[in-house]
């Protein structure tokens, strides 16, 4: 109910902590339909606004869940989640926020995705040769983000398969899977 509500009144919810802590929580849940359900209301908030997105990313262990619901076995789980990371990326502070404040929000998200072996990174990477379409656009998507902070570019950079992955996608027949691999390439300056 929850999830639901916060997909349908995002404005509502999204200013009661509580709301954005118990979605955090059935991130960790075991279950796949939860999860989603849970991923898919955190970038529904965070599109709606850039102070839901900071909400968001600076709620305790959202970050870590989300970059680790990136290697589900449920590929729905998997593109909501890899969605939220996008809308966090994408949905910072505009002219009215500080530099500061989207400095530091990029930076966490990145650091958030470069952690670990494992890294958020290197699932995105690996997300690039999905047969999905809509998921290999996501994937390119989140990787341009990343590639405007210097940690990000470089974690990026530093996976060999990335720059192959994205030259073949830039060969799609899907047009937005074109642009965001090439918006990625130019990013990483390949």
């Amino acid at each position: 109910m929850l999830c639901y509500l916060a997909m349908v009144l995002p404005a509502a919810l999204s200013a009661d902590p509580d709301c954005i802590r118990g979605l955090v929580q059935l991130l960790s849940s075991n279950r796949a339909s939860g999860q989603a359900a849970a991923a898919q209301a955190l970038w529904r908030m965070a599109k709606h606004s850039p102070a839901n997105g900071q909400r968001i990313a600076a709620e305790p262990g959202c970050l870590p869940a989300l970059v680790q619901l990136l290697s589900a076995n449920s590929v729905d789980v998997q593109k909501q989640a890899l969605q939220a990371v996008w809308r966090l990326l994408q949905n910072l502070p505009g002219p009215s926020g500080t530099a500061l404040i989207r400095a530091l929000m990029r930076a966490a998200v990145t650091a958030a995705m470069v952690a670990g072996e494992s890294g958020g990174i290197k699932v995105v990477v690996q997300l690039l040769g999905s047969e999905r379409v809509d998921m290999q656009c996501l994937a390119a998507q989140v990787l341009s983000e990343l590639a405007l902070d210097s940690a990000g570019k470089s974690a990026i950079l530093a996976q060999p398969a990335c720059a192959t992955a994205l030259r073949k996608l830039w060969g799609s027949t899907n047009r937005d899977v074109q642009k965001a691999a090439v918006d990625a390439l130019h990013r990483l300056g390949l």
